[in-house]
């Protein structure tokens, strides 16, 4: 298990067995973002995860997709400018 997966995401959204997430892990004080895809699927009564998606799951995952990675981009820009605040305060 990685330390990524002990914290947990940041951001999740799931619906008809896909989910997405996104992901923090800092380094030297800056935040560096990711974005994972599941889809969740009982077989034999056991639930499965896959990273394999349908055609038909096409639409669904796109626009999950681009709302996820709307949301890390706003979660990026809004550490970007906590952390030049923080450096404008210590130089003044």
């Amino acid at each position: 298990m990685t330390s990524l997966s002990k914290k947990g995401p940041v951001y999740t959204q799931k619906k008809y067995g896909i989910e997405v997430a996104v992901w923090k892990q800092e380094h030297e004080g800056k935040a560096f973002y990711s974005v994972s895809v599941n889809r969740s699927y009982k077989k034999d009564g056991q639930w499965q995860n896959s990273n394999r998606f349908n055609l038909r799951d096409r639409d669904m995952l796109m626009e999950y997709l681009d709302r996820t990675f709307d949301h890390a981009q706003a979660r990026l820009d809004a550490d970007r400018e906590k952390r030049r605040m923080e450096d404008d305060a210590q130089a003044a």
